[in-house]
Parts: C-alpha cells; structure tokens; sequence
C-alpha cells in the first residue's frame, strides 16, 4: 500500500463517518452489545473504528517498507492495500445496511472475504521463510516452507470457494454460515502448520 492509496483509504473511511455521524441517525442498528444495548453505526464511538483500522495500516505499511525489502516488500503492501479496500468496503456495507438501504449485508461482506482469501491464498506459496515461518524452525528447509505455504494457500482458495454459494443461503442462516466456513478454515489452517512443522523437523 503506497502512502498515496494509504491517504486515499484513510480519507473514504474519514468521509464516510463524518457524513454518518454529522448528517443523520441510522434507522435500525448494526448489532448488539454484550450489555444487550443495541450499537448504532452513527455514534462516534462505533464510526471512528473503522479510520483507526486503516490509520494502523497505514502505520504497518510504513514499518514494512523499512524493515522489509524486494519481492516481499511489494507482496506485503499489496496485502495491506486489499485490507484496507475490504475494510473500506464493510465499512460501506455496514452503512447502507443501518440506512435501510442494504437489506443482506452478511452476504456481501461473505463475498468481501471470500475475495480477500483468494489473493492471501495465491500470494502465500511464493513466501520465502524468513517472512513465512517462525525462526525457531529455522532447520526447516525452503522448499519444505514454500510446501506449508502452499497447503495453506489452498485451504484459504478453498474457504473462499465455500464462501461464494453465501449468496443463496436463506438470510436466517448466512451469518452461521460464514462463521463456520472461518472457523473451519482457520482450524484446517492450524493443523496444517502443526502436522507438518512437527514432520519437517523431525525429518
């Protein structure tokens, strides 16, 4: 992400929850709090999360470009940039759903994550192992991280794939059905790095 689409990302969430919270009151909430009281997307204190996300993107894009250079250095920042974009997006969605104006927003923000794990899961097999694995399995051959990444990889195309059929999932049942799509990706993922750390090493 260049400081240019940086400022660009920051600047659409800022406007975004200038207009929410200066124009008007949303006519339906956006969730519950643990409370039970209701989170309205026009309180400043619910708005102003999105801007600070894209702020502590920005923040790590810089840090990136120091710290990291070459292949990797333009791989990360593209990451961060289709990061900010979907937190732009579900910002956008969110918004339009409390105005009544979107009426399935967990559909959309389904096909949002579904994009973003189709480039994580295509960029992560060109990983090198200095930015792809802990140093503590420093005895881990390339080849055998390039073999981890790629396996991950898959499962995240994969879970994307899965999250795609969202659009035909009775509204009563899509918000369960994206958490069980997540969570099993993210259980897959993990027993993936576990197994085959534990095989490399040994080996």
């Amino acid at each position: 992400m260049s400081r240019v689409w940086g400022f660009l990302w920051l600047a659409s969430s800022v406007i975004v929850m200038t207009v929410v919270v200066v124009f008007g009151e949303s006519v339906q909430h956006v969730g519950t709090m643990f409370t039970g009281e209701p989170v309205w997307i026009h309180q400043f204190g619910v708005a102003v999360i999105f801007p600070a996300i894209i702020a502590v993107l920005s923040v790590l894009n810089i840090i990136i470009t120091k710290q990291i250079k070459g292949k990797h250095e333009k791989m990360f920042t593209h990451i961060l940039n289709q990061v900010a974009f979907f937190i732009v997006g579900v910002q956008i969605v969110i918004t339009l759903f409390a105005y009544a104006i979107v009426t399935n927003p967990i559909a959309i923000i389904g096909i949002l994550v579904a994009w973003l794990y189709m480039m994580i899961g295509n960029l992560l097999p060109i990983l090198d192992r200095n930015y792809s694995w802990p140093r503590r399995a420093a005895l881990i051959k390339e080849r055998d991280v390039r073999v981890i990444s790629r396996k991950v990889g898959i499962v995240f195309v994969g879970a994307a794939l899965f999250l795609l059929p969202i659009l035909f999932v009775p509204v009563d049942y899509q918000a369960i059905y994206l958490s069980l799509v997540l969570t099993g990706s993210a259980i897959v993922k993990v027993f993936i790095v576990v197994t085959e750390q534990k095989r490399f090493i040994i080996k």
